[in-house]
């Protein structure tokens, strides 16, 4: 596919630059800037391949610390990049990006800018028909042609192909950030948003508050599922099994403590509370 701006990364390149920027790399909340930085500073699409690499390098960074890729996971990456509004973390889905990029080569083909390649691509295939309608050939115009699809399917814009197109632009340019956020499902937004994404939150504890709101925290019930051996009693009470609930609601020494905490920060008291109400 034609370059239109930005450095050439070979495949090679970009996986040695994910790499060391996870090295360097000391939260989780510095994820996405490996898409920021290596990938998406320019509007090029990248291949299945490189998307599947870096993936699984950053997946793999994110639950074990290292860039060793590795299968394990508490949570689905797909749920990983979830919108925060939505109680998840936000980190870029490449995908979901990659096909926002090829699509704004439709866009550029559609409003037949004064470029080389899309003239050839007027010229060569679209001859008589028009964008939205014509054949898709099999070569490498098939897939910017293919993206058609992914603009009819959002629900949020209407109307034919081109006008598709230009509720999609920011401007005079096109937007690839707005289809990207387009493709999420509209998800209800979580009451408990804005306690997780306090800005003054340091990084670790709100992935481990983000964990625990998901019941994915390596308690002994979960751990014991695993086949780890262990001690099955509550550390901090010693009088019942350590399970999710009452780990955080129903030992007294918990109780005791979200009392304190909601005298002192004059927050709410959770007592027998679930966080999933």
């Amino acid at each position: 596919m034609p370059a239109t701006s930005g450095e050439d990364y070979s495949e090679d390149q970009l996986l040695d630059n994910t790499t060391l920027i996870l090295c360097r790399t000391s939260s989780t909340d510095k994820v996405s800037f490996i898409w920021n930085t290596v990938l998406l500073g320019t509007d090029l699409p990248t291949t299945k391949k490189v998307m599947k690499m870096v993936e699984a390098i950053c997946r793999s960074f994110l639950w074990t610390g290292s860039s060793t890729v590795s299968k394990k996971a508490s949570v689905s990456w797909e749920k990983v990049c979830l919108p925060q509004v939505a109680g998840d973390l936000n980190v870029m889905n490449l995908v979901f990006w990659n096909r926002a990029a090829v699509a704004k080569h439709l866009w550029a083909v559609a409003k037949k800018k004064d470029c080389l390649w899309i003239k050839w691509i007027h010229t060569f295939y679209i001859k008589h028909h028009t964008l939205e309608h014509m054949p898709i050939p099999k070569n490498a115009v098939r897939k910017i042609l293919e993206s058609r699809k992914l603009i009819g399917d959002v629900q949020s814009i209407q109307g034919n192909l081109l006008n598709r197109l230009d509720q999609l632009q920011n401007g005079n340019s096109f937007s690839i950030r707005k289809l990207y956020r387009l493709q999420f499902p509209q998800l209800p937004k979580v009451p408990w948003k804005g306690i997780v994404l306090q800005p003054r939150l340091h990084p670790r504890f709100k992935f481990i508050l983000w964990l625990a709101l998901q019941r994915r925290l390596a308690t002994v019930d979960r751990l014991l599922k695993f086949g780890v051996q262990i001690d099955q009693q509550c550390a901090l009470c010693k009088l019942a099994s350590e399970i999710f609930d009452h780990l955080f609601f129903e030992c007294y020494v918990t109780k005791e403590v979200w009392s304190r905490l909601g005298d002192i920060a004059d927050l709410f008291k959770i007592g027998n509370e679930r966080w999933n109400r």
